[in-house]
């Protein structure tokens, strides 16, 4: 199962996810617009899938179960993990990665606009070259909220142009209403 992840996740043909690390830039697109989709190109996720890139080889998004796989951890890299879980507890001990645990409710009521300025601090100015793994519960809301809310800071892209990104990446994404009036 993890061959066809690394697999899909790594093709050029679903998206670009290389650059110079700290340039933070798509290289593979000329402009600031995300790729269109091609009828033709297979669909570059599944529901088996666990984890997939969002930028540069150093931002991927994923559930609580990538997270605990050690195998994806290592062959991705991933040193750094942003856990978006609804309890402050939660523990990844047996990874070598650092994590860092942001307390929010899967639920339309959660404050996740609070964190969206302070995660991209923290993505940005990390002192180290860090590849964070985002994840809460299933990757489908919380987790691709903030990934959303770090491409519109970051690219200073609108709500509509972030979530096409994403969603093209990520078809089965579902962030909640609530997160997405914040």
């Amino acid at each position: 199962m993890h061959d066809n992840i690394i697999r899909r996740t790594s093709q050029k043909n679903v998206h670009d996810c290389t650059g110079d690390g700290l340039g933070w830039e798509f290289s593979a697109y000329a402009s600031n617009d995300p790729p269109a989709a091609d009828p033709k190109e297979p669909p570059s996720m599944t529901l088996e899938s666990e984890i997939v890139c969002i930028f540069n080889k150093r931002i991927y998004l994923g559930n609580a179960s990538a997270a605990m796989d050690i195998d994806i951890l290592n062959t991705y890299g991933i040193n750094d993990i942003i856990s978006v879980m609804d309890d402050p507890e939660f523990s990844l001990q047996h990874s070598n990665a650092q994590q860092t645990v942001i307390p929010i409710w899967d639920s339309s009521d959660a404050a996740i606009e609070d964190y969206f300025v302070s995660t991209y601090q923290f993505i940005v100015q990390s002192p180290r070259r860090s590849i964070y793994l985002i994840h809460c519960h299933t990757g489908l809301s919380r987790s691709v909220t903030l990934v959303l809310s770090f491409l519109m800071i970051h690219r200073r892209w609108r709500y509509s142009k972030a979530y096409q990104y994403v969603k093209r990446i990520r078809p089965m994404m579902r962030p909640d209403s609530g997160f997405v009036q914040a």
